[in-house]
């Protein structure tokens, strides 16, 4: 067979990815489009679900919940509250100058997370949970850096680099992301990105007049709290908080990775109306969220009636519970499958064009790579000899398979699947 020119045959094949129905599979890994968070498809995609409570360490540092960072209640979340994300909070610093960090203890409470949000297919946002103006960047670096290595592979991470920066400018907050992001990414890591805004994460429309450049799959938090400052005020605060949100929305990709239905204390009166308000806003505009938090710690914002995820809701957990089940409920579907291996700089997507050219591996007996007048092509093949191409299916469907082939004498192409014959041209 002789070189790759423009005679085409065809074959009618069927290239199917494998049938799943976890959020995950189904949807892949997420990315930005327009300012919107979307599936690997494009598709535009809402989750929901709970974060958990701060992780502690430290003396006297016994305030958080750290019972609840385990396999248990990830599928509790995932089964029963048809969760499709949860949130672990790797806690770094409180607002009150608690150091409450440790390694490897506060990793090794996140990884459970992580490998149980993996095994019951849904997303998990690892959040560098902090309230101030430093964020630790030594440990943030260790911990990023490790963390992005061990679920480079895993399209079910979101990670989160500052949850709530405090006293601190953009120009600071977007200098440490810019050293953050390039550590995740060194490690072939592409999964989606959330950036912390000023004033803990309540100002995104500052980050949206100059928002990350090295970057392009960054969203960006945006927390509030429906009764903020109380009932008095509430009205004028969610009403400002809506005006910086609306502000960004349409020049940025918002994540809302906290939210309360009380103050931002977590105590006093729960304010449904505002946290409907919110709920259909972010609904309308596809902002995902995770409500803080899955915890009886920190008032009455606190999901469960006690430390166990079985004993009981709280009136805010009963809430949000109902709230993440519309979610999951309005999640699209449309029997579209998404296969999410690791990609690589060769990776072809199917449907898609594969040039003869762009091989990964060939055979060593007889087919040669040749240029002629600044072309390559493949020419001189003989029996028996092979080219290897790394292909993903991005959907599931039947293909039409296109080979463009030139030969002296008679033939046989073979194209295989994992091994597998899909169809012989002649």
């Amino acid at each position: 067979m002789r070189r790759f020119i423009r005679n085409c045959l065809v074959a009618s094949i069927a290239l199917s990815a494998a049938s799943y129905s976890g959020v995950v599979k189904t949807h892949g890994r997420l990315k930005i489009l327009n300012h919107r968070v979307v599936d690997s498809l494009g598709t535009p995609i809402q989750l929901a679900g709970m974060s958990l409570y701060w992780s502690t360490f430290g003396t006297n540092q016994t305030w958080g919940a750290n019972q609840l960072f385990n396999a248990n209640v990830v599928a509790t979340m995932a089964n029963d509250w048809k969760s499709s994300l949860i949130r672990a909070p790797a806690g770094v610093y409180t607002g009150d100058n608690k150091n409450v960090y440790n390694y490897p203890g506060t990793m090794n409470l996140v990884k459970a997370v992580v490998d149980a949000a993996i095994a019951n297919d849904i997303y998990v946002i690892v959040d560098w949970h902090l309230e101030n103006g430093d964020p630790h960047l030594a440990d943030a670096t260790q911990f990023f850096t490790e963390m992005s290595q061990t679920y480079k592979n895993s399209p079910n991470i979101i990670w989160e680099i500052w949850n709530e920066p405090k006293n601190v400018g953009w120009s600071d907050i977007k200098s440490y992301a810019n050293t953050i992001i390039p550590i995740i990414r060194n490690n072939k890591n592409s999964n989606l990105i959330i950036v912390g805004t000023p004033n803990w994460s309540h100002n995104p429309d500052l980050a949206s007049a100059d928002p990350i450049t090295i970057d392009s799959n960054v969203a960006y938090a945006f927390h509030f709290y429906a009764n903020m400052e109380g009932a008095t005020t509430a009205d004028a605060e969610n009403n400002s908080a809506r005006a910086a949100a609306n502000t960004a929305i349409n020049k940025i990709p918002l994540f809302i990775t906290e939210w309360g239905t009380t103050g931002n204390s977590g105590d006093g009166d729960l304010n449904l109306k505002w946290s409907d308000d919110w709920l259909a806003w972010a609904k309308t505009n596809g902002v995902s969220w995770a409500n803080w938090s899955l915890s009886n710690n920190g008032g009455a914002s606190g999901a469960l009636s006690s430390g166990d995820v079985n004993g009981g809701l709280s009136a805010s957990g009963q809430y949000v519970k109902g709230k993440i089940q519309e979610v999951f409920a309005a999640l699209p579907s449309g029997g579209e499958v998404v296969i999410d291996p690791p990609a690589t700089p060769d990776t072809v997507a199917i449907p898609g064009h594969i040039e003869a050219e762009s091989y990964t591996s060939l055979s060593t007996d007889g087919i040669k790579s040749e240029t002629n007048n600044g072309v390559t092509d493949l020419g001189y093949a003989t029996n028996g000899s092979w080219a290897e191409y790394i292909a993903k299916v991005t959907r599931t469907g039947s293909y039409t398979l296109t080979a463009r082939v030139a030969s002296a004498a008679s033939g046989t192409v073979t194209f295989k699947w994992n091994g597998a014959t899909l169809a012989s041209l002649q």
